[in-house]
């Protein structure tokens, strides 16, 4: 499986016009089936007079989960493009849906494509996409001593320093990608000369906010 790839650290919302048919588009978080009928409803009820919801998600997973819909559509004009912008982005855990309200005037296959791509790319453009990286967070009790080679370390490894704990010692955690989580083990154990005492190890999913991890 994937070890990092792109999730919707917020969702975001766009529209378009083509021919007076209006194209309005909303993207979300989604990990489950719940979060999924959840969105549709609220977007159904929202804009309860609309012609057509037509939607696309990728989940994650190996083979990631995915399904679309044309919602009435004529087939392969509307949920598939829309699922192409989703898996363009390499995002996972993502919905989108674009709501169209009939403007009277037929446009065409490729019009329908280009309007339902072109709504899911508006709505994209509005969301904050981040990288999802598949973790380890490593806890450490070290004394105060050694606080400055940590930070060190954290400054030229890619690794995340999390916000420490300070009592009698010093509590640390960091967050690192899992396929790095060894060698992070063993620089940590090189430059405390063995002194840095690791108490816990568990799986994490996390993301970087301006230098700052948030687990997710």
């Amino acid at each position: 499986m994937k070890k990092t790839y792109n999730i919707l650290y917020s969702g975001g919302s766009g529209r378009i016009e083509e021919k007076r048919s209006v194209f309005i588009s909303s993207a979300r978080p989604v990990h489950n089936e719940k979060d999924i009928t959840d969105f549709m409803e609220e977007v159904k009820k929202k804009y309860w007079d609309a012609s057509h919801h037509c939607y696309a998600y990728v989940l994650s997973g190996d083979p990631a989960p995915k399904k679309f819909s044309d919602a009435g559509e004529p087939s392969g004009t509307a949920g598939k493009p829309i699922l192409d912008v989703i898996e363009g982005s390499d995002l996972h855990d993502t919905m989108i849906i674009v709501t169209r309200y009939f403007g009277g005037t037929l446009l065409g296959t490729g019009g329908l494509v280009r309007a339902y791509q072109g709504a899911a790319k508006e709505c994209l453009a509005s969301s904050v996409i981040k990288e999802r990286h598949d973790g380890i967070q490593l806890t450490y009790t070290i004394d105060y001593d050694l606080y400055g080679k940590i930070q060190k370390l954290a400054e030229n490894e890619p690794v995340y320093l999390m916000t420490p704990e300070f009592s009698e010692k010093i509590k640390i955690n960091i967050a690192v990608d899992k396929s790095y989580s060894e060698n992070i083990i063993d620089k940590v154990e090189e430059i405390s000369a063995a002194k840095a005492v690791l108490t816990d190890t568990r799986e994490i999913f996390f993301t970087d906010m301006d230098g700052r991890v948030i687990i997710i």
